[in-house]
């Protein structure tokens, strides 16, 4: 009896959270965690979108490999102040790589290029209109 009422609570608990769109913590660096509930429930196409973007919008890259010579130099950024901050930048993981804490400026046609300081890498940030793109073929 015991395991038969874990397994229905279990159940029940597995649909309300399948229901329920989830968002990607590093949003919380841009949008107010109440905003990111309400576009969850009102618009959840635009919270893929975001979720989508946030880990789309770039790629960590070998310096070697880049062939433009427009490379600007990664720093921290405050979002509240929009200013650069002053701090030392580390241990960047590729996988949870945040953008929205740095100085990072997205155009809608052009690549853009941040050196990490320190190291040979550099962030891709990819034209806008490319992530909107790719982010299109994954709903159809």
């Amino acid at each position: 009896m015991k395991k038969i009422i874990i397994l229905t609570i279990s159940i029940i608990l597995s649909h309300i959270s399948f229901g329920q769109e989830k968002y990607d913590s590093r949003l919380l660096v841009r949008y107010d965690k109440a905003l990111l509930e309400k576009i969850a429930k009102e618009t959840p196409g635009r919270l893929n979108w975001l979720n989508y973007h946030i880990s789309h919008m770039y790629k960590i890259i070998d310096k070697s490999k880049v062939t433009s010579s427009n490379i600007d130099t990664l720093k921290l950024f405050d979002i509240k102040t929009k200013k650069v901050i002053k701090g030392k930048i580390k241990n960047i993981d590729p996988k949870t790589f945040n953008p929205f804490l740095y100085n990072i400026k997205e155009d809608a046609k052009n690549d853009k290029y941040y050196l990490i300081p320190g190291t040979n890498k550099v962030v891709h940030i990819f034209p806008r209109n490319k992530t909107i793109n790719e982010y299109n073929k994954t709903i159809k």
